[in-house]
């Protein structure tokens, strides 16, 4: 083996929906409402549980989660902050505000035309700014790439520019680190998001008349995640039926130490997180260990480094995250039978290359190393190490969000 250059591996793992695309077609909003919808759940106020008065808190800019200066715990009992979507959601039933849940949506999805929502129109105009394309030049390409406001003809992307910037200088550090995205999704936006790679693969987009990114860009593999427990799933991909996290961790390994950038998807169990309530424990599990290092024949050994990006990533006191985390941890409690804990076999030291699947066999069985599965208020710690929760605003409208997020939590790995 030659000697290798690379000093880390990078896993990024991306949500699709209002993460690196603007709205999934299932959601039944058209395009700009989709947009109001978002912003509604992306401005604050300060709800008077006796007068049931909602008011408006100014903020610097959209944001999806709580604000860190709202602190409900020094709060009085009758004051609750809570974005204007919640609000209008409590809303519902008889003898309130909507009789039904579609007069709440057409509400929401008219947000920014509204009193309430009126001064929130300047960054439904900043994020439209930034997708817009010319209609002329949107004509002459194929109409799946775009989104298209029917009121006046205006069309913008579907894909986010930052996207294209974040693959863009993936290939240009392929010299320096092994990268591999893996795009995780609960919907059904994967089919025209494949479509739209491989036009930019081809060199079929208006961004980039004289460039074609190549194979690279276009899905590898696609596969599907079924999880029959909390600790149990399943990954069917290329060919192969992978059996819990070992075996999946082993797989995203050796998909990364590929000799070429590659990206990957997982269609991921929608129905089960369904079934159990959209809570965090049945939602799109993810593998990290803080220790993993891979070691080549040469004796040099680089870092894994993996990140996930998602808009639905919610930490303590929220519940419900899309982003199941689990963590390589030791213990004296062997309880294998506790549905918080996978056994785990895979070493720190990831030996490559692994002709004889030795990272799986020649492993001391040690049984108190397992995967440990969070809580919310634990996931805290790896904010903005591995969990980074996007504000769709940002990623629609700053072409250097992915970038900026990536070198954030280097400096904070490191």
């Amino acid at each position: 083996m030659t000697e290798n250059k690379n000093n880390k591996i990078r896993i990024i793992h991306l949500d699709v929906n209002q993460t690196i695309i603007t709205a999934d077609k299932a959601s039944g909003y058209p395009f700009v409402n989709s947009i109001n919808v978002n912003l509604s759940a992306s401005v604050w106020g300060k709800l008077n549980n006796e007068t049931n008065e909602w008011t408006m808190i100014p903020i610097d800019k959209p944001i999806a989660e709580t604000p860190k200066e709202f602190n409900n715990n020094n709060s009085n009992n009758n004051n609750n902050f809570i974005s204007y979507y919640k609000y209008l959601e409590s809303q519902i039933g008889p003898n309130k505000l909507f009789s039904n849940r579609k007069e709440f949506k057409n509400k929401i999805s008219n947000f920014c035309n509204s009193v309430e929502g009126l001064h929130t129109k300047v960054y439904e105009q900043q994020i439209l700014s930034s997708l817009r394309i010319d209609r002329n030049i949107a004509k002459n390409y194929n109409e799946l790439l775009f989104e298209k406001n029917e009121n006046n003809d205006e069309y913008y992307f579907c894909l986010l520019p930052s996207f294209i910037k974040l693959v863009n200088w993936c290939i240009e550090n392929e010299e320096e680190e092994k990268i591999l995205i893996v795009l995780r999704t609960f919907g059904s936006d994967l089919t025209r998001l494949e479509f739209i790679l491989n036009e930019l693969a081809n060199g079929n987009y208006p961004l980039l008349i004289n460039k074609a990114f190549g194979e690279c860009i276009k899905l590898s593999k696609i596969g599907f995640v079924k999880r029959e427990q909390t600790n149990q799933f399943t990954i069917e991909i290329d060919n192969q039926i992978l059996i819990g996290a070992d075996q999946f961790s082993n797989f995203l390994f050796n998909t990364a130490l590929q000799q070429k950038f590659q990206i990957i998807a997982l269609n991921e169990d929608y129905d089960y997180w369904f079934k159990n309530g959209h809570e965090t424990n049945a939602a799109k599990p993810f593998f990290v260990n803080p220790y993993q290092i891979i070691q080549f024949n040469n004796l040099q050994t680089i870092y894994v480094h993996q990140i996930f990006f998602d808009d639905n990533i919610r930490f303590a006191p929220q519940k419900n995250s899309c982003v199941n985390l689990w963590i390589k941890h030791k213990t004296n409690q062997i309880n294998q039978i506790n549905p918080n804990l996978i056994q785990c076999n895979l070493p720190d030291i990831f030996k490559y290359p692994n002709t004889k699947n030795e990272n799986l066999e020649n492993i001391e069985n040690n049984t108190n190393v397992f995967w440990k599965q969070l809580t919310d208020y634990e996931t805290e710690t790896y904010r903005n190490i591995n969990l980074v929760k996007v504000e769709f605003f940002d990623a629609a409208t700053d072409p250097q969000f992915f970038i900026n997020w990536i070198n954030i939590c280097d400096n904070n790995f490191n």
